[in-house]
């Protein structure tokens, strides 16, 4: 299931129990270099307590403006995994991708 960030965390209701993943959009889709929305912070969070309150083994996703900003807080807020474009800046032909890894990795162990 996918919502976009004016998709209301209701439209859910009766689905949640049939998923396994929830992709929420940090942006709206299909626009590249977008600025992240910062009330979704507070939908991952509104999203990771209805989970936890159904005791529900639901993932949630997010794609959208994920950079070294953005991957900490919605790790923090409740995000298990991260869509990450060339666009997050994270990306670079200099580095390996063992380096742009252990980046990841590191902003995803501060957002823990």
């Amino acid at each position: 299931m996918a919502l976009n960030p004016a998709t209301p965390l209701t439209a859910l209701k009766y689905l949640l129990p049939q998923i396994d993943l929830v992709l929420l959009m940090m942006v709206d889709a299909g626009l590249v270099g977008q600025k992240f929305i910062p009330e979704m912070i507070k939908k991952i969070r509104e999203l990771k307590k209805m989970i936890r309150n159904s005791q529900l083994d639901v993932k949630i996703e997010v794609d959208g403006a994920m950079n070294a900003v953005t991957i900490p807080e919605v790790v923090a807020a409740g995000a298990d995994i991260l869509v990450l474009g060339t666009s997050s800046g994270l990306y670079d032909k200099k580095r390996s991708k063992e380096v742009v890894l252990k980046e990841i990795r590191r902003l995803v162990k501060k957002g823990g």
